[in-house]
Formats: C-alpha cells, sequence, structure tokens
C-alpha cells in the first residue's frame, strides 16, 4: 500500500472538486420572471387577465389564450428595438408556439368569469428567431437597478422626500416597468433622508448620490428634476450616474394637453423619461439581425472554491453567453472560453451589470469578481 501525505490527498480532494463542478460551466439560467432573484429577459410576470364566457372552464381558457397574447406583446416591447417593436403583428396563435409554460397565481372564478395574473416564460431560441426573421434588431441585456431620485421644483424650495412632492408620487404610479433597466423608488424613510438632501440631489453630490445607490444594492441613480413654469409647462432634467463612466443628461419639456390635469402630466412625463432610459440601455446593447456568434478566451483567477461557484453562477446569468468551455482548472484559476453574441464591448458591459470585470492584459483576457465576496457567515454553533 502507498501512503500519501493528508496535504496531497487534501490537494486532489479539491481538483476533484473543481472538475467536477467544472462539467457545465453554464448553468440553467434563472426561471423567475420576478426583480427579486435573477432577471429572465424571457420571461414576462404579472399579466393580468379578466374573461367572462359561457362557463367558468370557456373563460379559462381565452383568459389564458389572451394573457399569453399580451405577456408576447410586453416581451417583444421590452426586447425589440423601435420601430420594430412597434409594427411586430402579436396574434394568439404565434403566441402560442413561442410559450415554454406559464404559472398562474391570485385566481378567482365564478360560474362564468376568471380572473387571474399570469407569469409566462417563453422559448428563447424561438423568441431569437422570430424577432431576426422580422427583420428586428433587439437586446438581450438587463441592466443593473437605478434608484429614481424625483426632485421637484413648483416655484419654492425643491423638495424630495416631502410628502407633498407630485413628482415623487407620478414616479410611485408608473413604476414598476417591465423593461430591461430596472427602477427603483426610495423608501424615503429617515435613512433616506439622511442621505442625500434635495439640493444635493439636484446638485449632482456624486458621492450622496453612490451612498443611496449602494444602500439599495443599484448600480447607479436617477435623478429627475422636475421644474414646473407659471404656464403649466415641466421642464425635466434627467441625469443618469452609474458607479463608472461620465453622468448623462437630457433635459425635455412637456406641455400640458388642453385639459390634462397636473397629475397625468407629471406622470407622462415620468413614463416618458423611463422610456428614453430603456431605449438607450437596448441602443447601447442591441444584438444585430444575422449577428455570428463570437468566442472569448478568458483567465479567471480566484482564491477559494466558493469564489469560483460564484463566477461560475454568474456566468450562467449573462443571457448573452451562449455556452461557456473550460480549458483548464487548478486550485487557484481557470481557462474558459466564452461563447457569446454582440461585440466585446456590450459582453464587457453585461458582465460588469453581474459585478464581474473583463480586462486585457497584452494578449490576455482576465475575468474576475469586480468586487470581493463577503466573508461567509459562521457556521452554526
Amino acid at each position: 500500500m502507498v501512503h500519501r501525505p493528508a496535504r496531497t490527498l487534501w490537494a486532489g480532494l479539491i481538483l476533484l472538486v473543481f472538475a467536477v463542478l467544472a462539467v457545465d460551466l453554464a448553468p440553467a439560467r434563472a426561471q423567475t420572471g420576478g426583480r427579486g432573484g435573477a432577471f429572465d429577459p424571457f420571461t414576462v410576470s404579472g399579466v393580468a387577465v379578466d374573461k367572462t364566457a359561457q362557463s367558468a372552464a370557456a373563460a379559462r381558457a381565452d383568459a389564458i389564450a389572451e394573457g399569453q397574447r399580451l405577456a408576447l406583446q410586453r416581451l417583444i416591447k421590452r426586447l425589440a428595438a423601435k420601430p420594430a417593436a412597434d409594427r411586430i403583428s402579436v396574434t394568439t396563435a404565434r403566441a402560442t408556439e413561442l410559450v415554454r409554460d406559464f404559472e398562474i397565481a391570485e385566481e378567482k372564478s365564478s360560474g362564468v368569469r376568471y380572473i387571474a395574473k399570469l407569469n409566462v416564460r417563453f422559448k428563447p431560441d424561438a423568441v431569437r428567431a422570430m424577432l431576426r426573421a422580422e427583420g428586428a434588431t433587439f437586446a438581450e441585456a438587463a441592466s443593473r437597478p437605478l434608484v429614481v431620485v424625483p426632485v421637484y421644483e413648483g416655484g419654492g424650495a425643491p423638495v424630495l422626500w416631502d410628502d407633498a412632492n407630485p413628482w415623487r408620487d407620478a414616479w410611485n404610479a408608473k413604476l414598476p416597468r417591465d423593461g430591461l433597466v430596472p427602477m427603483i423608488l426610495p423608501a424615503g424613510d429617515p435613512s433616506d433622508m439622511s442621505t442625500v438632501k434635495a439640493e444635493q440631489a439636484r446638485d449632482g453630490d456624486s458621492a450622496k448620490l453612490k451612498a443611496l445607490a449602494a444602500k439599495y444594492n443599484a448600480g447607479g441613480t436617477l435623478v429627475a428634476v422636475a421644474k414646473v413654469d407659471a404656464g403649466g409647462e415641466v421642464q425635466v432634467t434627467s441625469t443618469r450616474l452609474g458607479t463608472t463612466g461620465a453622468p448623462q443628461t437630457v433635459v425635455e419639456r412637456f406641455k400640458p394637453s388642453p385639459g390634462e390635469s397636473r397629475e397625468a402630466l407629471l406622470q407622462r412625463a415620468a413614463d416618458s423619461v423611463a422610456t428614453q432610459i430603456e431605449e438607450r440601455w437596448k441602443q447601447d446593447n442591441l444584438l444585430r439581425a444575422g449577428g455570428s456568434e463570437q468566442a472569448l478566451e478568458a483567465d479567471v483567477p480566484f482564491g477559494s472554491l466558493r469564489e469560483w461557484v460564484e463566477i461560475r453562477n454568474r456566468l450562467g446569468r449573462v443571457t448573452q453567453i451562449r455556452r461557456s468551455d473550460l480549458r483548464a482548472v487548478s486550485k487557484r484559476d481557470a481557462r474558459v472560453v466564452l461563447h457569446y453574441v454582440g461585440d466585446e464591448a456590450q459582453l464587457s458591459q453585461a458582465l460588469a451589470q453581474l459585478d464581474l470585470r473583463l480586462d486585457t492584459q497584452g494578449e490576455t483576457r482576465i475575468l474576475r469578481l469586480a468586487t470581493p465576496l463577503p466573508p461567509p457567515s459562521p457556521a452554526p454553533q
């Protein structure tokens, strides 16, 4: 019998664990459509249906068919760039072909009526094929959340957290949205009030705004300053401030339509600002029709098995990565080949949304966690 030192056996065991974990580097995508967990761009949640028919069973069948059609409408609007998103025909038959499965929530029925909410999952490859057949450019990568900071100037001092902020109320009526850029409206609690004040937000205090974004685990803030003039027009200055890059500012004026209330005007302005943010994100991440698949080889350093597993799981959530091949693995690093669509800049941006950084050192690409993992929780006694 050959006796090996315990250290050699332990090292071999670690390498065996790495090898087992590396068999499938790209795990199954998260299948939840909610923003509380991993976001799946091909899942549409909370589709409300309400149908009446000759029987409860008939009403249910009509509601499910209608819910799938509405879900496909929302999916196309989420992914496809304008004007293609507005011209693509959505029929019940087309939706049925593209649906993978669905679940029913909040179900209620009577003798002839059926009310429910549907969460619908679509077949990613089939949806991509449909969009390409329609000649549509589209995006799949989701942005990290943005914290919306609505500052209102109605003739006096700017207000943000105060109860009398109709601009904040307008955003509250329009969120959450269904696009690739999730937006968060802060709670307005004492902690928020002490983090950033109205004047600081209006003036773009980057340190204060980054602290607010960090509190909500967001990728940045959207400071939207609404200023109402004597004639009732609203000028909105919206500035997106991320953790990296220069701030992006857009100024737009909104004139009230005949009979339109101040509340409705502000809601229209909030919807327009949010839509512009989502469309700019899509334009930056468009996957061109007929675009070919690319391959990129990268070294992946890690300090522990836990860190390697975390990197592996995050890679599995990047929808632009079609598959990942493992070339080599050791106790401290690995070499992977990422097969992806789009260009390398888009891939790097998609990785950054999951806190992964892609660097270049000479001819070598280095993929690592952008932020170190927090220490593991102590084991219970």
